[in-house]
């Protein structure tokens, strides 16, 4: 039988169309929720829109020649939500805190000393804090979509219409953040010629990706 674990690079490049296309509608659902103030399961689609996503840069990274199948747990990118979540949570959030050391703006003409290094403290405990509540939101991204779509009893009923506007506002930030990179990712991919393609490759691949996502994943799952 055929499954995402075998397609070829072009069957990648031709799914990752239509999965991309589902993560969109996910997304579109949530906000036509959110506008009739069904928080709940408007944040249950952004969730799953974000999973979807991931499920799309997937198959574009391996249409593109980037062996993400060798890694050992590959379907469980497809078909365990709780791996994807991973790597937004774990992943994602240490690219956050990285990133932030790459954008300590240079010293001002004029600037004293002080007041420069005080801005990028500042600058870089952003950074920093925002990659703790992007992980602690992801870890818990899960939790929140059962909760979203059903009701449950721990000590108490949970409903899923005690989640409210701010919720959904909470959610929507992290989504929205991970996807602005994500969908960078995808114009750049989709722009490159094959000699950019072996460049990024050169510069930003190793053989090892594969073996530290496989790590990542608990053998739980």
């Amino acid at each position: 039988m055929i499954t995402f674990a075998n397609l070829t690079a072009v069957e990648c490049g031709v799914v990752y169309y239509h999965v991309r296309n589902n993560a969109a509608t996910h997304l579109r659902v949530a906000r036509l929720l959110e506008k009739h103030e069904e928080y709940a399961n408007a944040i249950a689609h952004l969730i799953l829109g974000s999973e979807e996503f991931i499920k799309a840069v997937v198959l574009l990274l391996e249409s593109k020649g980037f062996s993400l199948r060798a890694m050992k747990k590959y379907n469980k990118l497809f078909y365990n939500h709780s791996a994807r979540h991973i790597i937004i949570s774990d992943f994602y959030s240490i690219w956050m805190a990285v990133r932030t050391l790459f954008d300590i703006p240079s010293k001002k003409q004029g600037e004293s000393s002080p007041s420069h290094w005080m801005n990028v403290f500042s600058g870089v405990a952003k950074g920093f804090l925002e990659s703790l509540d992007n992980h602690s939101w992801w870890k818990a991204a899960d939790d929140h979509k059962q909760h979203c779509f059903y009701v449950d009893y721990e000590n108490k009923v949970l409903l899923p219409s005690v989640f409210s506007k701010q919720h959904y506002l909470e959610a929507k930030k992290h989504v929205d953040r991970f996807l602005f990179d994500l969908r960078t990712i995808v114009v750049v991919l989709l722009r490159a010629d094959e000699q950019q393609l072996n460049e990024y490759k050169r510069i930003l691949w190793s053989d090892d990706i594969p073996d530290i996502l496989n790590q990542a994943i608990p053998k739980w799952l």
